[in-house]
Parts: structure tokens; sequence; C-alpha cells
């Protein structure tokens, strides 16, 4: 696995997922397999993404990553299709953790 892109906003993250724009070049902007997707992000926020990949034939595997722990973010978070719901650590070993666990749900998800 190799990270593939970042997105500034959620406006940015579904133009890269659909294709458009700059992004229309696969060989250069994959598909990817994985997204980190932050629910605060400026003009189109985590919510609206997950909304709009509700119904897309294709999606990555998706950890909302948030510095949110409401219970209404999380359960919204994962009715709208959100595979994994990850509050960002303080420090540089919870994120060696967090990525670790992303890792292996995401290889057990491929083995289903």
């Amino acid at each position: 696995m190799r990270l593939v892109g970042v997105a500034h906003d959620g406006d940015e993250a579904i133009a890269y997922l659909s294709g458009r724009k700059e992004f229309a070049n696969r060989e250069k902007f994959p598909y990817p397999d994985l997204m980190f997707l932050d629910l605060k992000m400026p003009r189109v926020t985590g919510f609206e993404v997950l909304t709009w990949l509700q119904n897309k034939a294709r999606k990555p595997f998706i950890t909302v990553f948030s510095g949110s722990e409401m219970e209404n973010d999380l359960k919204r978070a994962f009715a709208l299709g959100a595979d994994s719901y990850k509050v960002k650590p303080s420090n540089s070993e919870g994120y060696m953790t967090v990525l670790r666990t992303v890792h292996d749900e995401l290889l057990m998800k491929r083995r289903r």
C-alpha cells in the first residue's frame, strides 16, 4: 500500500474520488484502497463526502479520523458507510497504534 494523495477539503476529496479535473489521470492519481476522512473539513464536510459515496459502486475502505468522541458523530459516520472510526490521538505513538489497527481492519475486510 502507498500514499496516493491528500485532499485539502471535502470538495477536493470528491473530485479525487470521481476523477474530476486535475485528478482525471488515474495513472497519476489512482483510486485509493484506503481513505482517512476527517469530519470537519472545509467547504464539504466528511459527512457530506460519506453521503456522496453511499450510492457509488466502488468505494475505498473508509476510516473516519476525527477529533470528535461524540457518540452521535460515530453512529452517523457508520450509518453513512464508514468502515472504521478513530479518534485522533495526542501523540505519535498513538498515531502508530491507530495505523496498525486500521491496517489490521483492512486486511480482515479483504479476507471476507
